[in-house]
């Protein structure tokens, strides 16, 4: 078990604590004295406590919830201030996640020693609003190469699911007005987001996220995955 170092709030307030019990015993042994064995003119018959002695303790008693009262100040103070390194740590380490994230993401970029390199995708990445049916939908299209050149070609991106229990899919054009044929058209040299709200159908439950890239410049390439329809919190801190 881990001893209490001298010193310490804890090890403080407990002495005070034993002081103040003390201090209080004494201070009514003092008040019972005066009440039981006073005659009534007021001299205080032998063995009584002497009046002085009785305010001095309570001078003292007074002295020592003052100070209990200031240990616990520092203690709350100590609690507060240990709440906030905590939280400045949060802060820091999410920091340095995102950040190891984007090297990760750049150094995807470049095709391993003898790679070919093509055409890669991310994981489709989906953020929920405050309407039921419309979402956030973020797609990442990259070159993986050694030497990038400027890619030209289009992306076809369906969700599939169902409807009155019924396999049914949507093109991304059909269900979002942000996300036209214009913003699937892949120009980029390094990689390129596509991102745009979509409403789904009343009644349609989505499943599933089927992206495709397809390349014709500098030569033909082709990538194509198939997501789980899920949920995150916020966007990964890469290709913005």
């Amino acid at each position: 078990m881990k001893r209490r170092a001298r010193g310490e709030p804890g090890t403080r307030s407990g002495g005070l604590f034993a002081l103040l019990l003390a201090l209080g015993i004494g201070l009514l042994a003092g008040w019972y004295v005066a009440g039981v064995t006073g005659d009534a003119s007021g001299v205080p018959k032998a063995g009584q406590r002497p009046v002085a002695e009785t305010a001095g303790l309570r001078e003292q008693l007074d002295a020592a919830l003052g100070e209990l009262e200031v240990l616990r100040t520092l203690r709350e103070v100590d609690r507060q201030a240990l709440e906030l390194v905590r939280s400045e740590l949060a802060v820091q380490n999410d920091h340095m996640a995102e950040l190891e994230e984007s090297l990760r993401f750049y150094r995807s970029l470049i095709a391993p020693q003898g790679g070919s390199g093509g055409l890669s995708l991310r994981e489709a990445e989906l953020l929920a609003t405050e309407d039921s049916q419309r979402y956030v939908l973020r797609v990442v299209v990259q070159q993986v190469a050694r030497k990038h050149e400027k890619v030209e070609g289009t992306v076809s991106i369906v969700i599939a699911g169902t409807q009155a229990g019924e396999p049914t899919s949507y093109a991304l054009e059909e269900i979002s007005s942000e996300l036209d044929a214009d913003a699937l058209t892949l120009r980029f040299r390094y990689f390129q987001s596509i991102e745009g709200h979509i409403v789904l159908p009343e009644g349609f439950q989505p499943e599933s996220i089927s992206v495709m890239a397809e390349a014709e410049k500098p030569r033909a390439m082709k990538a194509q995955r198939e997501f789980p329809w899920h949920l995150q919190e916020r966007f990964t801190h890469v290709g913005q």
